[in-house]
C-alpha cells in the first residue's frame, strides 16, 4: 500500500489507540485502565512478546486475580477506530511497584504459543505491504552491507580452479523507524524510498516492534533484502 493509502486507512495516523482484551473482557471498559505503554515484539523463528505497563491508583487490578500468569491476552493497534491484531498470547510475569509520589504501576509481559516462521525465498510474496518514503513515513534508517561468497556453475571440463571460481554476492541488512503500522511482521515486504539508488529497494522483514506511548505509535523493524 502507498503512504496515502495508508494513511486514508488510518485517519491520517490521527489518535493512535490500542486495545487489550483479558480473557475476552477488555481492559478499558471492563476495568477502565488505561495503559501507559504497550510494546510487541515480532521476530521471525521466536514466540510474539508482549509488554505493558498500567497505572492503578485504586488497587483495582493489583487486588485482582485477572492479570495473573495464564490471562489469556489480546493486543490490538492501529489509529482511531481501525485497529488490527498483533498478537494473541498470555501472561508470563507481573511486577507491581509501589513508589512515593506517584500511583501504583504494574508491568506485565507474557508471549504466544505460536512460532513465528520466516517464509524462504521460494515462496515469498513479494508484493509489499507499505511504501515508506525516508523523511516522510520512514523516519530513520541504519544499513550494514556484507558479501559472501556463491560458487559459479561451470563446466566438469574446466580445469579446477576455474570451477572453483567464486561469485561475490552482497547482503544489505537495514534497521528502520516508520509510522506505527500493525501490517509490518516478520515476513512480509516493505518496499523504502527516498534512500538513493543503493538503498531504496525491497526487504524482507526479520523483525518488528511495536511501541504506543504517551509519544504515540511508532514500530522499529529489522530486515535484509529481497
Amino acid at each position: 500500500m502507498t503512504f496515502e493509502e495508508l494513511s486514508k486507512k488510518y485517519s491520517n495516523f490521527f489518535s493512535p489507540k490500542c486495545q487489550i482484551t483479558l480473557n475476552t473482557q477488555d481492559l478499558v471498559q471492563k476495568y477502565e485502565a488505561n495503559p501507559l505503554a504497550v510494546t510487541v515484539e515480532k521476530t521471525s523463528n521466536s514466540l510474539d512478546k508482549f509488554f505493558f505497563t498500567l497505572s492503578d491508583p485504586q488497587l483495582t487490578l493489583i487486588n485482582g486475580e485477572i492479570l495473573n500468569p495464564g490471562t489469556k491476552v489480546q493486543i490490538k493497534m492501529g489509529y482511531a477506530n481501525s485497529l488490527e491484531s498483533l498478537t494473541t498470547g498470555e501472561i508470563k510475569l507481573t511486577k507491581t511497584s509501589f513508589q512515593s509520589n506517584q500511583a501504583p504501576n504494574i508491568e506485565v509481559s507474557g508471549e504466544n504459543q505460536t512460532l513465528q516462521t520466516l517464509s524462504t525465498s521460494s515462496n515469498l510474496v513479494f508484493q509489499p505491504v507499505a511504501i515508506l518514503q525516508y523523511g516522510k513515513s520512514l523516519l530513520n534508517f541504519n544499513s550494514e552491507i556484507t558479501a559472501e561468497n556463491q560458487a559459479l556453475e561451470t563446466s566438469p571440463k574446466e580445469p579446477l580452479l576455474a570451477r572453483q571460481s567464486l561469485k561475490k554476492l552482497l547482503n544489505v541488512r537495514c534497521s528502520g523507524v516508520c509510522v506505527g503500522l500493525p501490517e509490518i511482521k516478520p515476513g512480509v515486504v516493505l518496499a523504502l524510498t527516498g534512500l538513493g539508488s543503493k538503498f531504496s529497494l525491497s526487504y524482507v522483514v526479520e523483525k518488528s516492534v511495536h511501541r504506543l506511548g504517551s509519544s504515540g505509535y511508532i514500530t522499529v523493524f529489522d530486515a535484509r533484502t529481497c
